[in-house]
């Protein structure tokens, strides 16, 4: 077999599946030996009746045979393959030779509207924090194209009112330096989204700034007082500090630093 380190996980993948397909003409050899014999006791043919046993012996041990090669024969690294950055590298790859949209966002690839992110100890991806275990490079490529294709079930009008609380909170903590209509930093929201034990690695970054972009764009922008928000790029483009990027559906990279909300007079 090639060194498993030369393959890509899509290569070593339809090795197997070619492997796969000899096993299963093995096994319909034995299958048909089975009915050979099955027929033979329906019929009374007793010649026959008496030498099928052999034949489906001889069937199954190349049945054995073939099971062994292949069980012998898949020796790729998977755990490593999928934690030293290949297996992204892959992904992103062939996302780009299919014309589908996939980026890093911190420790996530993004295709509009998903995440994906890699469990390598697991063998599988989540999406959306939903587990994948089928991780076969075209099929997921496959699976987020899909996901393209469905209504978003995001609830933009929800989070707005959860960034509408959070601002107000830091509006009172910075009376003196900030007032009801100010800009505030997006990353100092996610804090305060984020500020218990453990919160962090349950909401990512690259999933808080996701989701500002599905409200930016949801034509959602009025909460339930009145409030009026407003997501602001300028004040960080001189710095990427606390600058958070994502790119769009069409592409395109969409910057954002920070958020106020006004009311309506």
């Amino acid at each position: 077999m090639v060194e498993e380190q030369a393959l890509s996980l899509e290569t070593a993948l339809a090795g197997a599946e070619r492997e796969a397909e000899t096993v299963l003409k093995a096994a319909a050899k034995v299958t048909s030996a089975l009915k050979t014999l099955q027929k033979a006791a329906k019929e009374g043919d007793l010649r026959k009746l008496r030498a099928a046993p052999d034949t489906i012996r001889q069937q199954m041990a190349v049945l054995d045979q073939e099971v062994a090669r292949v069980e012998e024969s898949w020796n790729f690294d998977e755990e490593s393959y999928l934690r030293d950055g290949r297996f992204t590298q892959e992904l992103l790859r062939m996302a780009g030779a299919r014309g589908l949209n996939l980026s890093e966002q911190d420790d996530r690839l993004y295709s509009y509207p998903v995440l994906l992110s890699i469990a390598a100890a697991d063998r599988s991806v989540k999406i959306d924090r939903k587990t994948e275990r089928r991780i076969r490079p075209s099929y997921l490529i496959h699976v987020l194209r899909e996901r393209q294709r469905l209504p978003a079930r995001f609830k933009a009008a929800d989070f707005l009112e959860s960034l509408l609380i959070a601002y107000e909170a830091l509006v009172d903590r910075a009376s003196k330096q900030r007032h009801f209509g100010s800009v505030a930093p997006l990353k100092e929201i996610y804090d305060l989204f984020t500020m218990t034990p453990g919160r962090s690695k349950e909401y990512a970054l690259a999933e808080f700034t996701r989701d500002i972009y599905l409200v930016d764009i949801s034509g959602v922008n009025t909460t339930r007082n009145g409030s009026v928000v407003e997501f602001s790029a300028s004040t960080g483009a001189k710095s990427e500090r606390g600058v958070l990027t994502i790119v769009t559906e069409a592409g395109a990279e969409k910057r954002y630093f920070g958020i106020s909300f006004s009311k309506v007079t």
